[in-house]
């Protein structure tokens, strides 16, 4: 009599399979496969993949995320970029008080949402990750967070917003780069008061665009009347800000608070605001003062003998000849050891 044993051949019960792991026991070549799970977009950027994380040195780590820095950088770019060749096929609608409730309810409309500012939220979507993941890998690299990132990145546009402004608050006291040295050699009538009496005046007249007259001027050293005018123009910038004629340095720079903003300044520069404004307001008025004496000079160095070109003289080299080369002025000196940064601020100004 022939046994069937047909239970040898189903489930746990079938000969050498009760101790094998459950996938040897069906046959699964019927079920889809587990896909590979795939890298995403961050880690196809820097390199950092799934195969070789666990292989990398920390110098060819620190190179991935260096990678990574620098891909961020160029897309915050593009997206102002896109952002500002949007702007100018749609300009803004100047704000009026019966355009204030549409203006409210377009949420288009809105500023910040034109202002192509790349937010957190969005880079972490393009980048698929989250922001603590960022925040690790950006620390990881630079020791700062994903925020601080993305706000470090605003300050490329400070040094044209801060020129804009430097411009429109220097005019208003000094007028263009060389004016006032015209104004100190032509502007002055024929007063013949010595040097002494006249520099006890310290003050200006009324209509004057300097802080000090002509004559007291010149008994400035270089170092004080560089401290002197840049004061003067910091000054004149604070007043045009809290006046509301120039929009909010914050502001300008897509900034939610004026924290925010010296927050970032000292992550990219290791400077307060107010120490970063110094600075560029210092550097402004060098090139203002490099202006002043190649005005002076042209005027000094003309054959003719009138009470301009002679008191130009005077306050160029204290002498009553015409200059000769080589000149020690200061424009002379920038030209020389500073090409770059005279080019650069002469562009500024045409």
């Amino acid at each position: 009599m022939e046994v069937i044993v047909a239970h040898q051949n189903a489930g746990l019960n079938r000969c050498d399979a009760y101790a094998k792991p459950s996938r040897y026991k069906a046959d699964r070549r019927d079920e889809p496969a587990t896909p590979a799970k795939k890298n995403e977009p961050w880690r196809r950027h820097s390199g950092i993949t799934l195969a070789n994380e666990g292989t990398l040195t920390r110098k060819e780590r620190r190179k991935g995320l260096r990678r990574l820095m620098r891909w961020i950088v160029k897309f915050v770019k593009r997206e102002e970029k896109r952002a500002s060749d949007f702007l100018l096929a749609h300009p803004r609608t100047e704000l009026q008080l019966l355009t204030m409730e549409s203006r409210a309810e377009d949420v288009g409309s809105w500023d910040c949402a034109r202002n192509g500012a790349v937010s957190l939220p969005r880079l972490c979507e393009k980048l698929s990750l989250s922001a603590a993941k960022l925040t690790q890998l950006t620390q990881e690299i630079q020791n700062i967070s994903g925020g601080e990132l993305l706000d470090g990145l605003k300050l490329r546009r400070l040094r044209g917003v801060l020129l804009e402004q430097f411009k429109a608050a220097a005019f208003s006291i000094w007028g263009s780069p060389g004016a006032l040295a015209q104004q100190r050699c032509f502007g002055m009538g024929t007063d013949t008061r010595s040097l002494e009496a006249c520099a006890t005046k310290g003050r200006r007249d009324a209509g004057s665009p300097s802080g000090l007259d002509a004559w007291a001027a010149q008994e400035e050293t270089p170092a004080a009347e560089l401290a002197r005018r840049t004061a003067e123009l910091l000054d004149a910038w604070d007043e045009r800000q809290r006046g509301g004629i120039d929009t909010p340095l914050f502001l300008r720079m897509n900034f939610p608070s004026r924290a925010k903003l010296d927050r970032a300044c000292v992550v990219v520069y290791g400077k307060t605001l107010r120490q970063t404004l110094n600075q560029a307001a210092r550097e402004f008025v060098e090139f203002y003062l490099c202006a002043e004496d190649k005005v002076l000079r042209d005027l000094a160095c003309k054959d003719e003998e009138l009470a301009g070109v002679l008191r130009a003289r005077w306050l160029y080299h204290r002498s009553d000849e015409a200059p000769e080369p080589p000149f020690l002025d200061r424009w002379s000196c920038a030209k020389t050891f500073r090409t770059m940064w005279l080019m650069a601020l002469c562009k500024e100004f045409g």
